[in-house]
């Protein structure tokens, strides 16, 4: 499993899990941020994204398996003296593969991470990727599109959407939920978007533990 760390040892470590179509680098700004004021910000590529390995079988992809490859990584550093705070259906197989074959993963990407649409990402039917023009925003860079396009060239987008085809009965509540916070004007993928607003949230929840 590839993992990005920053900050110092032996101190509190805050857990970054991505969705799709994403990787670690999806949590570039709150990592800087977070580490800056005395945490250890972990951010892995979850399995079938990136430079983490990507099993064949659509069965190793349930929230059991991600959580499963998570739990060795947390203990590791708790047995370190840290201790942790964690963040927390496409169609059928092969049928999103196939659309997404059609055009570059640089094109896909860029249609996906730059949407307007609030809550999760969904696309037509036929052709969700048409070619039209795709501007980007300000807070995505090129040389950022150039990083997640290098890394899905490498890994395809396969293993990711596996997660998603086989991710089961995912529906209980969220134990220590306190609080929704909405956001207007703002897209799928906030933590980016949004990223000083984000970052004191984050540190907002977990400064009351």
């Amino acid at each position: 499993m590839h993992i990005a760390e920053k900050g110092e040892a032996d101190v509190q470590v805050i857990l970054f899990l991505h969705g799709f179509p994403e990787l670690w680098y999806s949590w570039r700004h709150q990592m800087l941020a977070l580490s800056s004021i005395g945490y250890r910000a972990i951010a892995p590529d979850l399995q079938g994204y990136g430079d983490t390995e990507a099993p064949g079988s659509i069965t190793s992809y349930t929230c059991l398996h991600i959580v499963g490859d998570q739990v060795p990584l947390m203990d590791s550093w708790c047995r370190a003296g840290g201790t942790s705070h964690s963040l927390a259906v496409l169609q059928k197989p092969g049928k999103i593969e196939a659309e997404i074959d059609r055009c570059s993963a640089k094109e896909v990407l860029k249609r996906m991470l730059t949407s307007r649409k609030p809550g999760p990402p969904c696309w037509a039917t036929e052709n969700p990727f048409g070619l039209h023009p795709v501007t980007l925003p300000a807070w995505f860079s090129k040389e950022d599109l150039d990083y997640y396009a290098a890394k899905f060239n490498k890994s395809g987008f396969t293993g990711g959407i596996k997660e998603y085809v086989d991710s089961g009965d995912f529906k209980k509540d969220v134990p220590l939920l306190e609080e929704i916070v909405g956001m207007e004007d703002v897209g799928h993928f906030i933590n980016q978007e949004r990223a000083e607003q984000v970052n004191t949230l984050i540190y907002d929840s977990i400064n009351k533990f």
